[in-house]
């Protein structure tokens, strides 16, 4: 995805008495920028494969017109961010959303777990 917009919305946030940004920016890609809709699929769920930090198959994707959908479950909050900056750096993709769920570990389970 665009860093330049990225970095648009991220500038936005940081104004003082904002409280809320909704992003309807969008990224239109013409010429050798553009990818099908399923080499995306594939590139995504081979960068995400590439990652030992990230879960191997517990994360999917699916892709509409670039747009990226993230789902799944995974452990840790590192691990969803980790996934959504390794594909949305994908040369082609105009967006993502993250779906995936976080596990909620019970105290009790939490301390074998770290």
């Amino acid at each position: 995805m665009n860093s330049e917009l990225e970095s648009a919305v991220d500038h936005v946030r940081d104004v003082d008495g904002v409280l809320n940004v909704i992003d309807k920016l969008e990224i239109n890609l013409r010429g050798p920028d553009r990818r099908p809709d399923d080499e995306l699929r594939g590139r995504a769920l081979q960068r995400l494969s590439w990652d030992s930090q990230i879960p191997a198959g517990q994360i999917d994707v699916e892709v509409s017109h670039g747009h990226l959908t993230l789902t799944g479950e995974v452990d840790q909050e590192f691990e969803s961010e980790r996934a959504y900056r390794e594909v949305s750096q994908l040369t082609g993709v105009v967006g993502v959303t993250n779906g995936i769920k976080v596990k909620t570990l019970r105290p009790a389970e939490a301390w074998w777990r770290a």
